[in-house]
């Protein structure tokens, strides 16, 4: 099951093919064709994703696909064993294009390692570095939930959204202002989650907005302000149900949007 179905026609689609002449030529990235597969909208959009000399974006934002299509790296199984990387894709695929912003977009089929990523981020100049995953909970809490109806109390305790950045970093205040601006649009829709705080002992900065400080590998070395957002709980049978609606993936999406946008003052 393919999640991801529409993106944006002005966004950039990054491959590891194409990365370097045009992160500093200002040459046409190509798509990516597992992103855009059975996509009519989009099938000549290495002719027309590219920006024109003197429309440049005030600002370039590369965004992650979290995890790969890799079959040991695919991230979290859902409750319907759907791997993580879809879901992540989906939100990738509707992010708008224009308003001020360029998005850089990197799908999971380009199986850009964990390490590579902040360093790709810094040769493509980005201004903002994010990333998009979907959460589970460790297989200890796993097993019992899994056990249970999905009517049970203890399931509403593994639900909602959260963001995460590192602290003792020369822009740690930016990356927990960029946090707070997507966790006041997330918010509007989304319910923050608690469970990391409260069984798993992460440090919760910011209740309100789900806000968590932690040393993770690529909000700590991206040079550039930096958040990993964790969209829902895909273990969650409904929450599941409601983060594969076109229409949920779409409001994420576009609360990223209007978060960064509030962010950098467009």
């Amino acid at each position: 099951m393919q999640l991801g179905r529409k993106i944006g026609r002005q966004s950039k689609v990054i491959t590891r093919r194409k990365l370097l002449e045009s992160a500093f030529a200002g040459a046409t990235i190509l798509s990516s064709p597992l992103l855009f597969a059975n996509n009519p909208t989009t099938k000549n959009i290495a002719n027309t994703c590219s920006f024109p000399e003197h429309k440049v974006p005030e600002r370039k934002v590369i965004v992650f696909s979290g995890h790969t299509t890799i079959p040991e790296k695919m991230g979290a199984l859902s409750c319907r064993c759907i791997p993580e990387y879809q879901y992540n894709d989906a939100v990738l695929s509707y992010l708008p294009p224009g308003e001020g912003i360029e998005y850089l977009l990197v799908p999971a089929s380009e199986n850009i390692s964990l390490k590579k990523r902040p360093q790709m981020a810094k040769e493509c100049a980005a201004d903002l570095y994010l990333e998009i995953h979907h959460d589970s909970v460790p297989q200890e809490y796993l097993d019992t939930l899994l056990q249970l109806p999905e009517d049970d109390f203890r399931w509403a305790e593994v639900r909602g959204f959260s963001l995460h950045y590192t602290e003792k970093r020369k822009v740690s205040a930016q990356s927990l202002a960029l946090a707070e601006s997507l966790g006041n649009e997330l918010k509007k829709f989304l319910l923050p989650d608690f469970f990391h705080h409260r069984y798993q002992d992460f440090i919760l900065g910011d209740a309100e907005r789900a806000i968590y400080e932690r040393n993770l590998y690529v909000t700590r070395t991206a040079e550039m302000p930096a958040v990993l957002v964790e969209c829902g709980y895909i273990i969650n049978p409904r929450e599941e149900r409601f983060l594969t609606q076109e229409e949920t993936q779409q409001r994420i999406a576009l609360a990223l949007h209007e978060g960064i946008k509030n962010y950098v003052g467009v």
